[in-house]
């Protein structure tokens, strides 16, 4: 009877062992498959660049909108100087692209902003996406 009472007592211990252990697994589990993105009105998706070769900077600025959708684009060329960045050049559009190229001064540092308003049907403003480049020397 005692030995009847003990394996009851040792099975029952180990379901709440494999019950915790496992609950407590899966607390820790890390899913990679999510990755976070941006929401956008009537784009899929924008993007910035900007590369520099021989003195020759060009600018990049895009985005892909969905149909029915329309944008004004805004392209700017920024160089850091004393302490801020200050607009060299600005180019504006509208459309799906923006592309640009313009002469810069060596020794300092560039950047490209792209701004985008995009428009429903009706010309409501739905969106207003910015986005900004990697900086180069």
């Amino acid at each position: 009877m005692m030995k009847t009472h003990m394996m009851r007592g040792i099975a029952a211990l180990l379901l709440i062992v494999c019950f915790v252990g496992e609950t407590s697994l899966s607390a820790y589990a890390v899913d990679n498959t999510d990755t976070i993105q941006p929401y956008y009105v009537g784009a899929s998706g924008a993007g910035c660049s900007l590369s520099i070769q021989s003195g020759k900077a060009t600018c990049k600025g895009y985005v892909y909108l969905y149909s029915g959708y329309t944008s004004s684009l805004t392209l700017n060329l920024q160089k850091y100087s004393n302490g801020a960045w200050k607009t060299q050049k600005t180019w504006t559009g509208s459309g799906k692209m923006i592309k640009k190229p313009y002469y810069v001064s060596s020794g300092y540092k560039y950047r490209a902003t792209f701004n985008v308003k995009v428009y429903n049907s009706s010309g409501t403003l739905v969106d207003n996406i910015t986005k900004i480049s990697a900086t180069k020397p």
